[in-house]
């Protein structure tokens, strides 16, 4: 498996949990993203708003939503 074909694979794992986090960060409007883990909500988050996560891991504020 390439590198690239992993990526896209963690990227696919991440989108797909079932959990259900609400990522919020200074400047940035509030988002709600499956997660399994803070981290990966980060992760799903920065991808969203266009930025690299480690930009964003210092300074977001993950709050784990209720499912609907």
């Amino acid at each position: 498996m390439s590198t690239e074909e992993l990526a896209e694979r963690r990227r696919h794992d991440r989108w797909a949990a079932k959990g259900r986090a609400r990522v919020a960060l200074p400047g940035r409007k509030a988002v709600v993203v499956p997660c399994a883990s803070p981290f990966a909500a980060i992760q799903c988050a920065a991808e969203l708003w266009g930025v690299p996560w480690q930009e964003v891991v210092h300074g977001a504020r993950v709050m784990w939503a209720p499912q609907t």
